[in-house]
Order: structure tokens, then C-alpha cells, then sequence
């Protein structure tokens, strides 16, 4: 009696045999005759053969424009994908959106370049991250599809569950209330659960945000404090030239005007005093050059010189300390216009 396996894919087949089914894919996949042997024993288990890379064509997608470029690029992937599938794709050293455009590439069209062709990761299951394109040793897997979680289903399952059970919920008796409360405790565990697994994930990803950030900051850090040094010279350079300037023509005003009020007391209409103008200062808004130009700008600001005069509408309450008075003196330090009170919540306790 010939002994019977499942494919999930192609239903039930002879051990023995293998999953036709499968094996003809795999035949039109490239796979050779002679691993047909390896094959059925591999297929009987419910396991595959690594055969040959998948070689595919992508055409990106414009991040401005949205429209697919003229050109193909060449990828290995780890997947079987089909014409017409939208994938992420490393391209240098971030990632892109593309549209497969051609699939079953032969290794020859890549033999002059193979060594550059980079891959695309399982549909949503990994990205590899370049931090030196010339070097595999910074090369890192990092998991972004929590999906791929074995407990992820399970988890979304029963929280979408523990829903449909509150929404119904009632509690009328003490036993409802002690069915409510071991409810709570199990979410509080799921939750706890469902975090350390969340931070399976996060936890990679922001060390090495944390790390690559930390590494910019040594160029980034000189820069600004050599910017911010600039900018006070430059902003104080103009200001003062702007002062300058404008006592100056303060000056030659106020000696025109004198010299007006004395020629009218005199009844002569002449001028009788030196309205020689003084130099006024060469004060121009902006600074142009053929790198840009610089200039400045007004910014508004504030300082509270009476407080007692300040309308009631622009004032704010001190939420934290009025929340510190509430949360450690409760309602026994009285504060003129406030008042305190106590809105009971729940603590679950395991």
C-alpha cells in the first residue's frame, strides 16, 4: 500500500512519488534531472531544494513623480516573484520601491557584474542595510516585519477576541466582577508579552540609529558651532552697521532742521550753520557673493516686563505644579481658584 503526504499547495500524493505538482515547478524552475532524487526525498518531508538564485528586472519607481523608470536593473530574489509585483529594493545604501519587470533571467547577462548584484529579501521578512558598500563586514540583517513573528497571529488573534468579549461584557455580580479582573490580568501579561516581542524588533533598529546618529554627530556638532560662531558675527557685524547708519542720518536730519529753525528766527531764510551731511556708513540688507547671500531677518519676541498688568487671557496655569499639589497633597493645600478633586481609576495587580 503506497503511504499518502499533503501538499498545502497541491492537495495529496504519493509518497513515494513526491508532489508532482511540485516537482514540475520545480523542473520549470531549472532544477536539473539529477537532483530529482533529492528532490522527492526533500518534497516528502515538506522541505525544497535550494536550487539556483532567482534573477530578476525592476524598473524603480520616481519618488517625486511616481512613474517607473525608463530603465531595468538587475536583482537577484529571494522569492519567486511574477512580472508586475511591487517590491523594496536595496538601492545603494537605502531602499526603493520597484515594479518587477522581467523574471527567469539567465546568469549570463549578469556574468560581467555578478559580484554587484545585490538582492531582493524575502517578501517583508528582512532589509539589508549597507553601512559600507565595498565591504560585507558592515553589513547587518535587521527583522522590520513583525508579521514574520511566529506568536503574531496568535497575539492579534486573541486581542481582536478580548474585544468582542469586553464589548459584550456585563457586570452585574461579584462574580462578573472576578471574571472582569482575571480578564485584565491576562491582557496585562498579553501586553507585557507582546512588548518584549515589539522590542525584538525596535531594540536593533534604534541601537543602530543611536549609533549611526552618534557617529554624524562628530561632523555635525563642528558644524553647527562653527555656523552658530558665523552667525553672531555676521548678525552683530550688520546690526551694528544698521545702528550706524541710522544715527548718522538721524544726525544730518537733526542738523537740517536746526538749521532750518535758525534761518526762520534769524527772518533772513538763510542758514546760518554747517549742514554738511556726515558720512552715513555702508549698511546693505543683504551680503551677496557668487556661493549665496545672507541678510537679516526680523524675529519677534516677548518679555514679560509687568506681570501684574498682563490680561488674565494670556495667562497659563502651572499644570505641573497644580499636578504635583494634587497628586501629594490631594485637596488639603487649598489654592485660590482651583479646585481638587478625585477621580478614581483601576489598578491591576498580578
Amino acid at each position: 500500500m503506497n503511504d499518502k503526504g499533503t501538499c498545502e499547495k497541491h492537495g495529496e500524493f504519493i509518497l513515494s512519488e513526491g508532489c508532482l505538482g511540485c516537482l514540475a515547478e520545480r523542473r520549470a524552475r531549472g532544477i536539473k534531472p539529477e537532483n530529482d532524487e533529492l528532490e522527492d526525498g526533500l518534497n516528502a518531508e515538506g522541505l525544497t531544494l535550494v536550487t539556483e538564485p532567482f534573477i530578476v528586472k525592476v524598473q524603480y519607481y520616481s519618488g517625486t513623480t511616481g512613474e517607473l523608470s525608463l530603465r531595468e536593473y538587475t536583482y537577484y530574489s529571494a522569492d519567486q516573484l511574477k512580472v508586475g509585483d511591487i517590491v523594496t529594493v536595496p538601492v545603494r545604501d537605502t531602499t526603493g520601491k520597484a515594479k518587477v519587470s522581467a523574471v527567469g533571467v539567465a546568469e549570463s547577462e549578469i556574468a560581467s557584474f555578478k559580484d554587484k548584484v545585490k538582492t531582493i529579501p524575502a517578501a517583508g521578512a528582512e532589509v539589508i542595510v549597507f553601512t559600507d558598500e565595498a565591504e560585507t563586514a558592515g553589513t547587518v540583517i535587521v527583522k522590520v516585519n513583525p508579521g514574520i513573528a511566529p506568536s503574531f497571529a496568535k497575539h492579534l488573534e486573541v486581542a481582536k477576541r478580548l474585544v468582542e468579549i469586553a464589548s459584550s461584557r456585563q457586570i452585574v455580580t461579584e462574580a462578573d466582577a472576578k471574571s472582569v479582573n482575571d480578564d485584565l490580568n491576562v491582557m496585562a501579561e498579553l501586553r507585557k508579552a507582546v512588548d518584549l516581542e515589539r522590542k525584538t524588533f525596535t531594540t536593533p533598529l534604534n541601537d543602530h540609529l543611536t549609533a549611526i546618529n552618534g557617529a554624524y554627530k562628530l561632523i555635525t556638532g563642528p558644524l553647527t558651532e562653527a555656523d552658530q560662531i558665523y552667525r553672531r558675527l555676521l548678525t552683530a557685524y550688520k546690526v551694528e552697521q544698521q545702528r550706524k547708519a541710522t544715527e548718522a542720518e538721524k544726525i544730518n536730519r537733526d542738523a537740517i532742521e536746526l538749521a532750518r529753525r535758525q534761518a526762520e528766527a534769524s527772518g533772513t531764510g538763510e542758514f546760518t550753520v554747517e549742514t554738511k551731511p556726515v558720512p552715513v556708513p555702508f549698511a546693505p540688507k543683504l551680503t551677496r557673493t557668487d556661493q549665496g547671500k545672507s541678510g537679516l531677518v526680523d524675529q519677534w519676541k516677548y518679555e514679560v516686563v509687568d506681570i501684574d498688568a498682563l490680561p488674565r487671557e494670556y495667562m497659563i496655569p502651572d499644570d505641573a505644579m497644580l499636578s504635583s499639589i494634587a497628586k501629594q497633597q490631594h485637596d488639603k493645600r487649598p489654592v485660590k481658584g482651583i479646585r481638587f478633586y478625585n477621580e478614581p481609576g483601576l489598578r491591576v495587580t498580578r
